[in-house]
């Protein structure tokens, strides 16, 4: 989202864009209650299933399964269901559409969920990263979160697949939308 902030101030510099980060429930909700006119949530569309809402697909993000460099699993080429349910992992909190996304790939793999040894609940993305670097645990975050930390070595991608998840632009479909927001969105479409 940086860069298409950034594209949009450029076209129109006389409008202030003020940003909040929340997970995709805080989002929705933020949006019902009339708070906020426009929100970018992650996962699955029928998670959504307000009829208020108007969902469009704006973008396409990798997730991948990580650890630091040190991290026992970093010199692996494959992990059992045994590895992941005995290792320690960094989650975001409930109602995250990451952890969301995660819990549904575990269970395609056959991997209970309730017996993660979960260290720690995080925030944000980037909290998440900071403690698995720190040595808390394995994680599953956006590939675009840690490319420059595996670029230079201080974390390893895990041998793990995991279905690639949808970003969404959220609106209140009964409201007004301003020409702003509609502005930010031909900016987003243009790059998806």
């Amino acid at each position: 989202m940086p860069p298409r902030l950034v594209d949009f101030h450029r076209a129109y510099p006389g409008v202030a864009l003020a940003v909040s980060v929340g997970n995709s429930a805080e989002v929705v909700g933020a949006i019902i209650g009339g708070n906020v006119e426009l929100g970018f949530v992650e996962g699955p569309e029928e998670e959504f299933g307000d009829p208020r809402l108007a969902i469009e697909l704006i973008a396409m993000d990798e997730l991948i399964m990580v650890a630091n460099s040190d991290h026992p699993w970093a010199i692996s080429h494959k992990l059992t269901v045994e590895d992941l349910t005995a290792g320690k992992w960094v989650l975001r909190e409930n109602g995250s559409g990451t952890r969301a996304a995660f819990v549904k790939a575990l269970d395609a793999l056959g991997v209970p969920y309730g017996k993660l040894d979960i260290a720690i609940e995080l925030p944000s993305n980037e909290a998440v990263l900071a403690a698995v670097l720190a040595g808390a645990g394995a994680a599953v975050l956006s590939a675009r979160v840690c490319a420059d930390a595996i670029k230079v070595g201080i974390l390893r991608r895990l041998p793990l697949s995991i279905a690639p998840r949808a970003f969404y632009a959220v609106q209140h479909g009964d409201r007004y939308r301003s020409r702003a927001v509609s502005a930010l969105l031909e900016i987003l479409r243009a790059h998806a």
